[in-house]
């Protein structure tokens, strides 16, 4: 009787961890997860795969390019997200579609509302690449200071 008992609790305490897993939601104490991530190929995203961000000299990201400056930073859209501020998200996104995710986060109105409290709404920003780049099309970064 109790083996019977111990393997039910075995197989529902597995079934509780893989719903878990499939909400996509991580709280901000499971820092056993990767935080940052590499580009995919298709779109240029980023998923949850490498945890160093480096920076060179000048302070562009690992991959380069151009920065944008807008409210007092340069904003390097196929770099990875500052890892001071993934630590400090309640739900961590599967794609942080470069910087974008951030700057959304912080800057776009509505977005940071919809993302702490609509779980669709983070749903879709992990399954949708159209619905990532609908709401970063919001951004109108073209006129900004580029280094």
């Amino acid at each position: 009787m109790k083996f019977a008992t111990s393997g039910l609790l075995l197989i529902s305490l597995f079934a509780a961890s893989t719903f878990a897993q499939q909400e996509g939601d991580a709280s901000v104490d499971s820092t056993s997860q990767n935080d940052l991530a590499e580009p995919n190929a298709q779109d240029g995203e980023y998923d949850n795969d490498d945890v160093v961000q480096k920076r060179d000299v000048r302070g562009r990201g690992r991959l380069g390019g151009r920065g944008y400056f807008n409210n007092g930073r340069y904003w390097y859209w196929d770099s990875q997200p500052d890892v001071v501020f993934i630590n400090r998200l309640r739900y961590r996104p599967t794609y942080y579609y470069g910087q974008r995710f951030q700057y959304l986060y912080l800057y776009v109105p509505n977005f940071k509302y919809s993302w702490d409290r609509d779980i669709v709404f983070r749903r879709r920003w992990n399954r949708d690449a159209a619905f990532r780049r609908t709401w970063f099309g919001r951004v109108n970064y073209s006129k900004w200071r580029r280094n």
